[in-house]
């Protein structure tokens, strides 16, 4: 045994062994119990359907892009070995119990892979924004153990797809925005993660900010000429791969079963299966996407607003996300009135408190910088600017949104704070601050704040006395069954 962990510690420097570490205890933490439950989570009623209408060539439309769907039908034939199921090819929602004989982890793998490899992502981000693997993997174990993260990649929802995206884009575009000459052909790689996160949810726009704030700086040091070629060329590769998406979901989407139509256009109807490969295939393209992008825009018009003040409302306003509310019960469950099991959407508090501190002060820094001089010209500038532009660019837009939203929703940008956490602490450790306790003590207690939160994540039976031990944070509303 000495012999090989001497083998493996020649083989492997630190910073390699930690991001092996990172991803391997990323592994355990997401496959663990993904089968269970074997029953529909929280929005898994809607994207599973979707889902099985792909693997079927099923025509429906939907309220989202197409990719996020696609990814779980490509996850559930590649884990099922292309066992074809169609129990929910005529639904848009499951209402019924989930069948014995379907396998739901199946529909559950692709989230769980993509989630697999987001603190990698995560971590390497950090590690190149820093050049601190100490920074890069306390904050990475941050994330790791956050609560919320681990519950959305082990179901089959799509936020875990549209964060994988986002994070890869930054990635590419600090390496473009550190050295953009040597970099060049990375362009094509942050535009197609670009594509890919809007091609999930149209927040996925927000992996554009970066490339904004590159303009930005070329504009200011009048190399705006020179990168006009550049931008073009992004902004073509982001559309044709949104477009791209959208012509695999047509392909796919091709038989009306029992005259569901989903309220499409005469126009589109007529173009629908065989007729959509005849004739003229981009005229035929742009009457399927109008009408689709169409049935996005009056779905978002029905969905209701937030309710603040009633007790049966899940949503939250964005200023409460911040500092970790309101927490959702996606699924419980009890097999005598003693003990009860959920899938409660709650956050890890030391993680998202920890995101709020650094949005806090990454923003006091950028003002001060900005009336006062406060930081030298240097990288750790350049790229708190960037974090901040970027926090800001994804919260204040849901400032204007009427609709009800969810916790969820600002999972990417619990990210972007975590992201300025690291800026705050290398631009500390630069000024010579110790901080090498802060990032060891915050790195433990989220690691006890997961492990009390955790039969939440694995549906692992609690008393109502045992739920109320983890209720910790009030403005989680928690609530025990017996108490709704």
């Amino acid at each position: 045994m000495l012999n090989v962990i001497r083998v493996i510690k020649n083989k492997l420097n630190i910073e390699k062994a930690s991001a092996l570490f990172i991803f391997l205890l990323t592994v355990t933490l997401i496959f663990y119990r993904l089968d269970e439950p074997q029953a529909i989570v929280f929005d898994e009623t809607y994207h599973i359907p979707s889902a099985q209408k792909y693997l079927n060539g099923v025509f429906f439309q939907e309220y989202h892009p197409p990719l996020g769907k696609l990814l779980i039908a490509f996850g559930y034939y590649a884990s099922c070995r292309g066992d074809i199921t169609n129990n929910f090819i005529e639904v848009e929602k499951i209402a019924e119990s989930w069948p014995a004989n379907l396998n739901i982890t199946c529909f559950r793998f692709a989230p769980a892979v993509f989630g697999t490899f987001i603190p990698l992502f995560f971590y390497f981000l950090i590690k190149k924004i820093t050049g601190n693997f100490k920074i890069a993997l306390s904050v990475s174990l941050l994330l790791l153990f956050d609560t919320t993260f681990l519950t959305q990649s082990r179901i089959a929802m799509l936020d875990v797809f549209l964060l994988f995206f986002i994070l890869a884009s930054l990635y590419y575009s600090v390496v473009i925005i550190q050295d953009f000459e040597k970099n060049k052909k990375r362009l094509i790689l942050y535009a197609f993660f670009v594509g890919c996160a809007i091609s999930v949810k149209y927040t996925g726009l927000v992996a554009l900010i970066p490339f904004l704030f590159w303009i930005v700086k070329n504009v200011i040091e009048k190399r705006a000429r020179q990168r006009f070629k550049q931008v073009v060329f992004v902004f073509f590769i982001v559309g044709a791969v949104f477009l791209l998406w959208w012509q695999v979901h047509f392909v796919l989407a091709v038989n009306i079963v029992s005259n569901h139509t989903y309220k499409a256009s005469t126009e589109h109807l007529q173009v629908v299966g065989d007729e959509y490969l005849k004739g003229n295939l981009l005229s035929n393209f742009v009457v399927r996407l109008t009408d689709s992008i169409r049935y996005h825009i009056n779905h978002n018009e029905g969905v209701p607003s937030l309710r603040l003040g009633q007790s049966d409302e899940i949503g939250s306003p964005w200023y409460q996300w911040m500092v970790g509310g309101k927490a959702i019960n996606y699924r419980w469950e009890t097999p005598d009135s003693v003990t009860y099991r959920y899938i409660y959407l709650v956050p890890n508090i030391v993680t998202w408190l920890i995101s709020l501190l650094g949005g806090l002060l990454g923003s006091a820094i950028f003002v001060s910088d900005i009336l006062f001089g406060y930081l030298k010209k240097s990288r750790e500038k350049v790229f708190l600017e960037y974090l901040v532009i970027l926090y800001w660019g994804y919260i204040v837009p849901f400032w204007l949104i009427q609709r009800v939203m969810y916790l969820y929703h600002y999972i990417p940008g619990m990210v972007f704070g975590l992201l300025l956490w690291a800026a705050v602490l290398n631009i500390l450790q630069k000024e010579g601050k110790k901080i090498e306790y802060l990032l060891a003590i915050t790195a433990l207690a989220a690691v006890i704040i997961f492990f009390l939160l955790s039969p939440f994540v694995y549906y692992l039976p609690l008393t109502n006395a045992q739920f109320e031990i983890r209720n910790i944070w009030p403005i989680w509303e928690l609530r025990c069954v017996q108490c709704l």
